[in-house]
């Protein structure tokens, strides 16, 4: 019981940490405040589409599209779908932390 906890706890630490380099890297690239709703979305749910974002975050097609433009452009959000329609998107760093996986975040930026 004891050592579930302290991996409990460690878990939680990684998580903080993971969102605490996330939200710095976005905001050193002055994100919009829709990317930083979104990037906070993702630690509830690691896996989005635009239209999921849009519904969530209760902003427009082109406001969610750009706020996924963002992300992916920083690294923290990668395409899983090759589909235009219905594109699924994934934060690996975020899933893999939520899993309990060692995985910093890494930026993956588009130059």
């Amino acid at each position: 019981m004891r050592a579930q906890a302290s991996e409990a706890a460690r878990d939680a630490k990684r998580l903080i940490e993971l969102r605490a380099r996330c939200r710095a890297l976005l905001l050193a690239s002055k994100g919009r405040p829709a990317t930083l709703r979104l990037a906070d979305a993702l630690f509830a749910t690691p896996y989005l589409t635009a239209a999921g974002v849009a519904r969530r975050l209760e902003v427009s097609d082109p406001t969610a599209r750009a706020a996924i433009s963002d992300l992916m452009r920083a690294g923290i959000l990668s395409g899983m779908t090759g589909r235009q329609w219905g594109k699924v998107y994934l934060a690996p760093e975020v899933l893999d932390a939520l899993r309990g996986t060692r995985a910093p975040l890494v930026d993956r930026r588009r130059r």
